[in-house]
């Protein structure tokens, strides 16, 4: 039985012509220098994405330019909703538990991190974030 639709063509061989060799000109290649991938700031253009409850009309994002930005503003938001619950207390103070337990109660975090290289974004998820945040606040504490 004959297969439809299949056309079927003799391919000739192709006749190869030597080429006259030319001189050959020698080239110096210099690679670029090429940034770190793995850094807690650089020029990493990072977004974080938030999904407070399983509703999907609660999911918000935040640009950052940095990695350490977008660190910083995490942080920054988690205290502005301390002194949201708080509003009597003057000083606010947390633990790196207190933050990570936070995290762990959002429905959803994760970022999307630039990198330089690939000039593509790696997703990252809660336990990603919480340990640059430690580093963040470790460094921040200057230990």
């Amino acid at each position: 039985m004959a297969a439809r639709g299949i056309i079927q063509k003799k391919v000739q061989p192709r006749k190869i012509i030597p080429q006259p060799k030319q001189k050959q000109k020698q080239v110096t290649v210099v690679p670029k220098k090429q940034q770190p991938t793995i850094n807690a700031g650089g020029s990493r253009h990072t977004l974080i994405l938030i999904q407070d409850i399983p509703d999907k009309k609660s999911r918000t994002w935040n640009e950052y330019d940095s990695l350490a930005a977008a660190l910083d503003g995490f942080t920054e938001m988690y205290e502005k909703q301390l002194r949201n619950l708080n509003p009597g207390t003057k000083q606010l103070s947390y633990t790196v538990a207190d933050l990570h337990v936070y995290i762990d109660a959002l429905h959803d975090l994760s970022a999307l991190v630039l990198d330089p290289a690939s000039k593509q974004y790696a997703p990252r998820g809660k336990d990603f974030i919480k340990s640059e945040l430690l580093k963040r606040l470790k460094q921040a504490a200057g230990k």
